[in-house]
């Protein structure tokens, strides 16, 4: 009997959770790629928190949705990031880079070459794969 229900209870959670937002096989862009006007401009308030994690998170929901939008808050939370912010914040840019939208790419291109920036391994790679 018991191991009816244990197994009936397992079944039940992984049908519960494919419903629901917390399917995790769905892919990212599928779960946060078509947001509204609306939570783009609640996501570019919060990219410009003084909450470094909610603003790199707010920036990475932004690269998914507007990219122009998340390289520009990422350009605002430069100036006032930390080193170790802005290390974590080099990730952000390889996954812009990745996006292959030229536009974007030639904009962080000019840009990394004014801040002289030493880019972590990651970035170098992306760069490089250019």
């Amino acid at each position: 009997m018991v191991f009816v229900l244990r197994w009936d209870y397992m079944q039940a959670m992984v049908v519960n959770l494919k419903r629901g937002w917390l399917d995790f096989s769905k892919p990212v862009l599928q779960l946060f790629g078509k947001l509204s006007r609306n939570e783009l401009v609640e996501l570019t308030s919060m990219a410009r928190s003084n909450d470094s994690i909610q603003a790199l998170n707010a920036i990475r929901l932004l690269v998914l949705n507007d990219r122009k939008a998340a390289f520009n808050v990422l350009a605002a939370f430069w100036e006032r990031a930390t080193e170790i912010e802005i290390t974590k914040a080099q990730v952000i840019l390889v996954d812009l880079l990745k996006c292959e939208d030229m536009p974007i790419t030639f904009a962080i291109i000019q840009w990394m070459g004014k801040k002289q920036l030493q880019p972590v391994p990651e970035l170098a790679q992306e760069l490089g794969r250019l």
